[in-house]
């Protein structure tokens, strides 16, 4: 499912001089399939469902890097993905690898990152 619906994003940005990486695991579906997406949430015993009501859908998102390493990551290498969206799940977990290893506050590791995501799809 997440071959199709899902998605991994590297956002950085940049507040009073300070680079800040955030990284997310998410999944949007029709607001009808809500429960598929609490399913997730409870699967995974991490994330959050969120709704858009004015849009029709809801989605499914995990942004702390200690879920994504402990429980996020496990699950994508036992179950790895079978389209393109394998490389974005390996772009991922590069950057929160360096993350949860502070390298990305350093200046390299911030090049790094940056390179990384320049790769990624938008």
């Amino acid at each position: 499912m997440t071959d199709a619906e899902g998605y991994f994003t590297i956002k950085i940005s940049k507040k009073n001089n300070k680079y800040y990486i955030d990284i997310t695991l998410g999944m949007q579906l029709h607001l009808k399939d809500i429960a598929l997406l609490e399913s997730l949430k409870s699967y995974f015993k991490v994330g959050n469902v969120f709704v858009r009501k004015t849009a029709d859908v809801a989605s499914f998102e995990v942004y702390s890097i200690e879920s994504i390493l402990d429980k996020v990551i496990p699950h994508f290498d036992r179950y790895p993905l079978l389209t393109q969206k394998r490389a974005d799940y390996e772009l991922f977990k590069m950057v929160a690898e360096k993350m949860i290893s502070k390298v990305h506050l350093t200046e390299k590791g911030l090049e790094e990152i940056i390179a990384i995501k320049a790769s990624s799809p938008p």
